[in-house]
C-alpha cells in the first residue's frame, strides 16, 4: 500500500503494529515507549506533570559514541562519563547535600570551599589558606599519617582544645602523646 490514508474516528494501538512518521507526532495524552524485548527499560512521558520517566536501569545516553550516561538502578544514581573531563558549572554557589537537607560540601562563588561533617562546617578555604574548626565547646585537629596509615610511628596530630592549649602529638606508642604544648599568654 502506498499513498495517504485518512481515518475518520479513532485509530487505536491494536489497529496498528508499527507507526513510521516523518515530522511531528502530536499526542493528546501520555506517551509510553515500550521496550519490545521485554527488558523493562520502558519510558513514559506524562503530559499532566511534564515528566519523562525511565524505568530503573534504563539510561539517558549522550554523545555520538554514547560516552555519557545518566541512570538509576533502584538503589544508586549514576553520572557516567567515559571520555574527557567532567564539569559542573553554575553562576551561583554549588551545594552537595546528603539525606536531602544535610550539607556535605559548599562551593561559594568567588569564595571559599567548605566541607561539613554531620552538617557542621569543619573545614574551609580562604584567601590565605585553610581554616579547620571544631564544634562549639569541642576540639579541632589535623591528623597526619604516612605509609597508608599502617604504623603508629608515622602518625602525628595538630590539636587545639576549647580554651587551649595547642598540641603537637604523636602516636608512636599506640596512644596520643604530647610532644609540644603551646599555651596562650
Amino acid at each position: 500500500f502506498t499513498g495517504n490514508v485518512s481515518v475518520g474516528g479513532t485509530l487505536t494501538y491494536e489497529d496498528v503494529t508499527n507507526v513510521d512518521s516523518i515530522g511531528i507526532i502530536t499526542a493528546r495524552n501520555d506517551v509510553v515507549f515500550d521496550s519490545p524485548s521485554g527488558s523493562g527499560y520502558d519510558m513514559k512521558w506524562t503530559s499532566s506533570n511534564g515528566q519523562l520517566r525511565i524505568n530503573d536501569s534504563g539510561k539517558l545516553v549522550f554523545g555520538t559514541s554514547g560516552d555519557v550516561s545518566v541512570y538509576h538502578d533502584d538503589t544508586d544514581f549514576y553520572l557516567w562519563n567515559t571520555k574527557g573531563d567532567s564539569y559542573i558549572q553554575n553562576t551561583g554557589d554549588v551545594y552537595i547535600r546528603v539525606n536531602n537537607t544535610e550539607t556535605a560540601a559548599k562551593f561559594i562563588k568567588d569564595g571559599a570551599v567548605e566541607l561539613y561533617h554531620n552538617n557542621v562546617n569543619v573545614f574551609s578555604t580562604n584567601a590565605v589558606g585553610i581554616f579547620v574548626k571544631g564544634t562549639s565547646g569541642g576540639e579541632s585537629a589535623i591528623t597526619i599519617s604516612a605509609d597508608a596509615n599502617e604504623d603508629n610511628n608515622d602518625k602525628f596530630k595538630l590539636k587545639v582544645e576549647d580554651g587551649g592549649p595547642f598540641l603537637i602529638q604523636n602516636r608512636a606508642q599506640g596512644v596520643w602523646e604530647t610532644n609540644i604544648e603551646c599555651n596562650g599568654n
